[in-house]
């Protein structure tokens, strides 16, 4: 073992988590989140080296199941790599080891944790995310009021931040907060689990509560209604299985919900929407940057009012009442499943994404391209880039087929088993956190997340586990 200080070790997985969240910058050109990457494999190697690689019988689960998809994903790059190269993707050989790398990342922080985890230091770790949790709301605030109060937003430096499709400020459209993200949903996927655990350190410290407003204030101001309902739907849902399992109900399990409805209405206070552009601009520019009366639907006019509540809840009576349509993503790849099927092993890691996207890019319509018009020129929104399924359990599914989901189903149904539910009602609010992470899967964030080896890592390695 290279390191054997847990002070040391806590520090650097600190660091880890830190740099995970700060995926708008980079140093010398290398995103943080990488760097982030490489420091959770740097832990793995020092347990890995030690004489003793031990794990619990459901961490070894894990541990050969990842082995099953990188195995996978090596045997189709393999034999299709010239297949592989297209305009969107000239390296797919760098493209394919970014997405194993966040796998060996994933099974890294789990293990990690199964080493240095004991009774003592659970408090430790939980500490350790939501000191992360507070720093990245803090930043993530300042950057939302630079544009309301006019001062300098964060130096974001990594490249693909703030440009096209991806910049923050866009005639006529409402302030969402990016915080130290690229996207406002990707900083919703990051913030939202991290939650549920500045209740469980209330039990000894109250002032936890009133800390909690931080990351709510900065998920409400993201807009994004993933993260606002998933968040109410874990929390609703912990307190159901906690009343049945128990015989009695904790209201108290609800307060989370309570306070985040409070941050709902308050923060109408703080909504911001752009002006828009000047006539003299107007064309090219199309007319919603001119007219903020101008939208293309009933989701973009929610999105782009200025009530918050309204914001979140509107899109989704309207994708309640569109349905799968509201999903461009999900129409493809169910037209892909029909045309296609679904294979036993998949397409690999990454390569799904590849090939996902060159059937997205054949079944876009000219309709759907009439507003991304730049200086006159119709601009194809996903030309030339990688589209995500926005679903972790279809890019498991279409990179390690029906086997590789299955497995990982069964791993999940075990590892639920393991939650804890009993008469601490802290508990609970760890529960809560892995549950949100479940449910937003569904509809934002395709890869393996910190948080989720986090979570996963703690519940596998009490002792009662091993």
């Amino acid at each position: 073992m290279i390191l054997k200080n847990k002070n040391i070790i806590y520090s650097i997985l600190f660091v880890g988590f830190l740099f995970n969240a700060l995926d708008a910058f980079s140093i010398f050109g290398i995103p943080l989140p990488w760097v982030s990457t490489s420091i959770f494999i740097f832990l793995f190697i020092n347990f890995f080296i030690d004489k003793k690689f031990e794990m619990s019988s459901l961490t070894s689960q894990y541990f050969f199941w990842t082995l099953y998809c990188v195995f996978v994903t090596l045997m189709f790059l393999f034999f299709q790599y010239e297949t592989l190269i297209t305009n969107t993707v000239a390296n797919p050989l760098l493209y394919v080891s970014l997405r194993l790398l966040n796998f060996f990342s994933f099974l890294s922080i789990i293990y990690s944790l199964n080493k240095i985890f004991n009774k003592d230091n659970r408090n430790k770790i939980i500490n350790l995310v939501a000191y992360a949790s507070i720093i990245i709301s803090i930043l993530s605030l300042i950057s939302y009021f630079s544009y309301v109060m006019n001062f300098p937003d964060l130096a974001r430096n990594r490249m693909g931040t703030g440009i096209g499709f991806q910049s923050i400020v866009k005639a006529c459209t409402v302030l969402r907060n990016y915080g130290t993200f690229r996207e406002p949903s990707f900083l919703a996927v990051w913030i939202t689990p991290t939650i549920p655990l500045y209740f469980y350190n209330a039990k000894e410290k109250n002032y936890w509560y009133v800390l909690s407003l931080l990351p709510i204030t900065c998920l409400v101001l993201t807009r994004s209604l993933t993260g606002v309902l998933g968040f109410i739907i874990a929390a609703f849902l912990v307190f159901i299985i906690s009343s049945y399992k128990l015989s009695k109900f904790n209201i108290k399990l609800l307060t989370p919900i309570f306070v985040i409805i409070v941050c709902l209405v308050l923060s109408n206070l703080f909504a911001y929407k752009f002006p828009p552009l000047d006539e003299d601009q107007c064309p090219p520019y199309t007319p919603d940057y001119c007219s903020c009366e101008y939208y293309d639907d009933d989701q973009d006019r929610a999105k782009n009012s200025t009530n918050i509540i309204t914001s979140i809840f509107s899109r989704l009576f309207a994708v309640i009442n569109s349905g799968f349509s509201s999903f461009d993503s999900l129409n493809i790849v169910r037209e892909n499943i029909y045309e296609n099927n679904i294979s036993i092993l998949g397409s690999g890691l990454g390569i799904s994404n590849i090939k996902f996207s060159d059937n997205y890019a054949l079944n876009k319509t000219q309709a759907s391209l009439q507003y991304s018009i730049r200086n006159g020129v119709i601009i194809e929104r996903y030309e030339n880039s990688i589209v995500s399924f926005n679903n972790l359990y279809l890019n498991i599914l279409f990179s390690t087929g029906i086997f590789g989901i299955v497995w990982l189903i069964l791993l999940l149904i075990k590892t639920l088993k393991k939650l804890p539910v009993n008469h601490n009602e802290y508990n609970q609010y760890m529960n809560m956190g892995f549950f949100v992470i479940l449910i937003m899967y569904f509809f934002q964030g395709e890869e393996l997340s910190v948080w989720f080896a986090t979570f996963i890592g703690i519940f596998l390695s009490e002792k009662k586990n091993v």
